[in-house]
Order: structure tokens, then C-alpha cells, then sequence
């Protein structure tokens, strides 16, 4: 399996990023956590809790998911220690360690915007929201989605 899927794996585990960093001050790598036994995970905590996220099968079988589906859709993996990553988002407490990235990632480095809204939205709040993410698009705005549901 490619370094990525590890990244993929490492980053759908119920932890919060700030402790999924501080694991690899600890290890090399993602690849290095998925491969410890249970034994081995014995040695760096005592938490049950952690040791079963860690070996949780089912997060392994998802990983292996994500990673066919990105490859399928022409997804790009950014792992926080690729250079594309983020610098802006990188500078918050709890940063994500693998962005989803479609399109032009060179924008991810440029001044950008998020707009959040709701599932069901009403017809005058799609229009208002194109409206004023095309006023920030023509001002040099990079347009964030966090590819929730869209309708």
C-alpha cells in the first residue's frame, strides 16, 4: 500500500490532530503506528481506549475505502509536512494532518474565505451566497468548501 493510505488511516482514527501530531513526534511515521501489535502499543500507553482505536478494523477497512475513492476521483492527499499544505491552516492549535484537495492546490496558500451554510437551504440564500462569493472570488478570495452534502 502507498504512504498515503497510512496518512488516510491515521487521519479517520477518533483522536483529536493534536494527538495524532504528538504520536509522530513518537513515530516516523503513520505506517510505523499501523503496524505496532497490541503488545507494542502496551509500551507507549496504558489507555485501552487508545490501543482499540489504534487496531480497530473497521477504521483500517475505511481507510482502504477513502483511498480507492480518492484515487477514482482524482482526490488529492496533503499531509501537514507536504509543502502544499496550508501555511494559514497550520498556524491554528488543532489543524487537520491530511487535507482532501481538489483542483488547483497552489490556492490553498493564497488569501482565502470558507462560506458555511445549511443542507436545505432557501432559494434566496443560494443566490446571496453566490453573490457574495463572487464579490470575494473578483477581490482575489480563494473560495474554501468543506465538501459537505450539496443539493
Amino acid at each position: 500500500m502507498e504512504e498515503i493510505f497510512y496518512w488516510i488511516w491515521l487521519s479517520i482514527l477518533n483522536f483529536k490532530p493534536i494527538e495524532k501530531i504528538q504520536l509522530l513526534k513518537i513515530f516516523e511515521n503513520p505506517k510505523e503506528i499501523f503496524q505496532l501489535s497490541k503488545i507494542d502499543l502496551q509500551k507507549y500507553t496504558d489507555s485501552e481506549e487508545v490501543i482499540e482505536k489504534i487496531l480497530n478494523i473497521d477504521k483500517r477497512k475505511k481507510a482502504n475505502i477513502i483511498f480507492e475513492e480518492s484515487n477514482n476521483t482524482g482526490t488529492e492527499i496533503i499531509t501537514y509536512k507536504n509543502k502544499n499544505y496550508s501555511k494559514q491552516l497550520k498556524n491554528i492549535y488543532d489543524f487537520p494532518i491530511v487535507l482532501y484537495a481538489k483542483g488547483n492546490i497552489k490556492l490553498l496558500n493564497n488569501k482565502s474565505i470558507s462560506i458555511v451554510g445549511c443542507r436545505n437551504c432557501s432559494e434566496y440564500g443560494k443566490y446571496i451566497s453566490r453573490q457574495f462569493s463572487y464579490s470575494l472570488a473578483k477581490k482575489g478570495y480563494c473560495i474554501v468548501s468543506g465538501l459537505a452534502y450539496r443539493n
